[in-house]
């Protein structure tokens, strides 16, 4: 007889369950796959470097990752107030992870086209570092090259 009477409220519980169960699955299923990055970029007035929320692919292994992470930072900024790191024609040549090191190297004219915007190539690349310092804490370093050279550095030759 006092099933008779709690069972509404058993059938109830037992369909919250399972709308609980669903919706944790479609989240997980869903979110599994991206990420939310902070990317910094400078004011258009003030040129500190200020974050930006971005909600990016997730790739699962660390050198993709930050693959996504530099692209997006070479696209720009979505709000207006601030502006770019990097000209948006920069290429990344390579991006490889090695332990707790990230070694990017962009296309020369990275260099040329910096001149055009409110960071110098070494502040730009300081805004590199900082973004991918921030979103994987495990990277140590972060060794930026222009045609595979170090700027500011003697010319590397064989």
């Amino acid at each position: 007889m006092s099933f008779a009477k709690n069972r509404p409220m058993i059938v109830g519980l037992v369909l919250l369950g399972v709308a609980f169960a669903v919706s944790l699955t479609w989240m997980l299923m869903t979110n599994s796959h991206r990420a939310q990055r902070i990317l910094f970029f400078p004011g258009q007035i003030d040129t500190r470097l200020q974050g930006e929320v971005r909600v990016v692919p997730r790739y699962g292994n660390t050198e993709d990752d930050v693959k996504v992470l530099v692209k997006e930072v070479i696209l720009g900024p979505a709000d207006l107030s601030r502006t770019r790191v990097v000209a948006r024609e920069t290429e990344v040549r390579a991006l490889l992870v090695r332990g707790r090191t990230v070694y990017i190297d962009l296309d020369p004219r990275a260099m040329f086209l910096q001149e055009q915007l409110s960071l110098n190539l070494e502040e730009a690349f300081a805004a590199i570092r900082r973004t991918i310092g921030y979103n994987f804490h495990r990277i140590q370093d972060v060794v930026i090259t222009v045609d595979g050279q170090l700027p500011w550095q003697p010319h590397f030759e064989i």
